[in-house]
């Protein structure tokens, strides 16, 4: 009985100390494409010569930041602040530069957010991305 009420007490212990975590939890660091869609056809060859060594990053604190080689253009750096909202079945950018012409962009989650994979969809763009 002593051995059953210690095994209870472990247990109980380690619920109350382990941490869920979240899909936000999973999000910071670096991110790159691994395809590209646009109305279901992969354009993930044409996005890569496009976007050239895109990468999103996103930090604990709400930040995300987006750098890419333009093509035939210098680099390219867009930040701002990110959250995920609608049970996280939303990933909402909200740039900083206040003459962006899109400065809110709504992604729609399409999956699970893991520690490796995040899938994402904007209008007729899927964007599935790796954690690099």
């Amino acid at each position: 009985m002593k051995n059953l009420v210690l095994i209870a007490l472990c247990f109980l212990v380690m619920s109350l100390t382990c941490k869920k975590n979240e899909p936000r939890d999973f999000l910071p660091g670096n991110w790159g494409i691994l395809t590209y869609k646009e109305n279901d056809i992969d354009k993930t060859a044409d996005f890569n010569i496009e976007f050239q060594g895109y990468k999103l990053t996103f930090d604990a604190k709400g930040n995300y930041s987006e750098f890419h080689h333009p093509f035939s253009t210098g680099e390219k750096l867009v930040t701002g602040t990110w959250t995920l909202e609608n049970n996280n079945l939303q990933l909402v950018f909200v740039d900083n530069d206040p003459n962006s012409a899109s400065k809110i962009r709504t992604f729609d989650v399409l999956g699970p957010i893991t520690s490796t994979e995040l899938n994402i969809k904007e209008g007729i763009k899927e964007y599935d991305l790796r954690k690099q």
